[in-house]
């Protein structure tokens, strides 16, 4: 999570050019991940619908696609190209994953 916010601005600002006030935007939707995430698990837990074991698989699976959806190799450029673009969704699953 902290890697999130340290991050997030100065690549977008670097690699396309984008404003600070931009970084901003998309990190609001980690709040908001974090926020889902919790309340998701929460859920899970207290109706057992998931082994919690279960539940920290999928919150490192969504951390994982969420930080090679924000950062993206330059190897793979479609992906990179849209970066400013998916950094949103991007870092909306790294937050959902962080709590589980």
């Amino acid at each position: 999570f902290g890697v999130l916010q340290v991050a997030v601005t100065p690549f977008l600002q670097d690699n396309f050019n984008k404003s600070i006030s931009y970084g901003g935007l998309v990190l609001i939707f980690v709040s908001v991940g974090m926020t889902l995430g919790s309340l998701a698990t929460g859920i899970l837990l207290q109706k057992k619908l998931l082994h919690h074991f279960t539940i920290m698989s999928c919150g490192a699976f969504c951390l994982c696609v969420g930080f090679l959806i924000t950062f993206p190799p330059v190897r793979i450029p479609l992906i990179f190209s849209y970066a400013p673009i998916l950094a949103i969704p991007g870092v909306f699953l790294s937050g959902f994953g962080a709590p589980m």
